[in-house]
């Protein structure tokens, strides 16, 4: 059996006297005899060094470590030579079954020739440099039958006309740029979200809004890793007429671009993310802004070609309320960052802390007693603003209060005068 993956090769007697080992490299592990006979060894196959290392399995093997075995990664650690093999495949299954034929040789059981099995040390073993980068911008070269290499970093698919989203990228761990624009895909997939390296994503020019408002169509920003590894979103020319309220969850995400679809309002929680520098939605129908986007200070901004006209439904103060031990429960998981999912709370709860508002002071607010309408200028909340021709950079902002905190000093306000 022959693994192909990239290997960095550790001798511990060069550690002990402080000096560096060789870097990783890409290399082709193959497990098996040579034609005639002898014991089950490892050859180690490198680009750079023309000599294969060759390690003995029985009895030479200290331990395996397989913490990270789900992100592809493992360390062999041998007894002689004292090196030790640090792994990363990018077919984490092709690595388990490699571990597993060296388990099966540790305890004593035969494993046939062949596939699957061991492998002649005898043959000549090509070591190709993994493929990191990916470019299909035309039908014909699309890998229908022999699929993605699992070693990709960047896979840009663009101008072909898909309509449906290739879950064999689903598999590609090592990806950190995935570049779908100009298609037609109408729906992304939750396993989107469980990549573990995806920090810039781009599905301009497509056709999600047809489905957006549909349940489900945005579980993929609410996965495992996304969230946290996301650097750049682009939304660009998709018809969106909506977008979910735990985009505000996405806490790397530093550019987002949305540009020419039909939204009316933006999440109200979007001045909450922490990271982000650089925001763009014009031409889209916007009547306002999130009062909460005036908690923070961005390096770029533009919202030009938007009505702004300032219609929403506004609350005026009548009288103060008790927060229910919902409100106040649901405002601790919001501020304290406590991750929750349907697995967790049931699904009722979840929207209801999704659909929250945020008051001028940050803190999450439900039903507000109060809100209104404010005009403010653009250029107090980001260093570069972009205006259209004609528009102002006084545009209207939907400032909301929460009833414990804001609303009473209000209240206190209207007493004192």
């Amino acid at each position: 059996m022959r693994l192909s993956c990239t290997v960095q090769r550790r001798d511990r007697q060069l550690a002990s006297m402080a000096m560096l080992s060789k870097k990783a490299s890409a290399s082709v592990l193959s497990i098996g005899t040579k034609s005639g006979g002898g014991d089950v060894a490892i050859l180690h196959h490198t680009i750079t060094t023309k000599e294969n290392a060759s390690y003995k399995v029985k009895g030479n093997i200290l331990k395996v470590f397989t913490k990270f075995i789900e992100e592809g990664k493992a360390t062999i650690s041998f007894a002689a030579p004292p090196h030790d093999l640090m792994i990363q495949a990018g077919d984490k299954i092709q690595l388990k079954a490699f571990l597993n034929s060296i388990r099966l040789v540790l305890q004593g059981k035969e494993l046939s020739r062949g596939a699957g099995g061991l492998s002649s040390l005898d043959s000549t073993v090509k070591v190709t440099r993994p493929k990191i980068k990916l470019v299909v911008t035309n039908r014909a070269d699309y890998p229908v039958l022999e699929g993605f290499p699992r070693t990709l970093r960047h896979l840009q698919i663009t101008g072909i006309e898909r309509t449906k989203f290739d879950n064999r990228i689903l598999l590609l761990n090592q990806l950190h740029i995935l570049d779908l624009s100009d298609n037609r895909l109408t729906l992304i997939p939750r396993g989107l979200g469980d990549l573990p390296n995806l920090s810039e994503l781009c599905l301009s020019n497509n056709s999600l809004g047809s489905r957006s408002t549909e349940p489900g169509a945005w579980d993929w920003l609410r996965g495992l890793r996304l969230p946290s590894c996301l650097h750049k979103l682009d939304l660009s020319s998709n018809n969106i007429s909506v977008l979910p309220s735990f985009l505000r969850e996405c806490t790397a995400l530093a550019i987002l671009k949305l540009d020419s679809n039909q939204l009316n309002v933006l999440p109200s929680g979007i001045g909450k993310m922490q990271s982000l520098r650089y925001l763009s939605a014009a031409n889209n129908k916007l009547k306002f802004l999130p009062g909460s986007m005036t908690l923070k200070h961005i390096d770029h901004l533009d919202v030009s070609q938007n009505p702004f006209t300032g219609d929403c439904i506004t609350t005026s103060i009548v009288t103060l309320k008790t927060l229910s031990l919902k409100e106040l429960a649901a405002r601790c998981v919001i501020a304290y960052k406590i991750p929750v999912s349907e697995a967790v709370i049931p699904w009722t709860v979840l929207r209801f802390m999704q659909g929250c508002d945020f008051c001028a002071c940050g803190s999450a607010c439900f039903n507000p007693a109060h809100s209104t309408i404010i005009h403010s200028n653009l250029r107090k909340i980001a260093g570069t603003v972009i205006l259209g021709p004609g528009d102002s950079a006084s545009v209207p902002f939907r400032m909301s209060r929460c009833v414990d905190r804001c609303l009473r000093s209000k209240f206190a306000e209207l007493i004192s005068s």
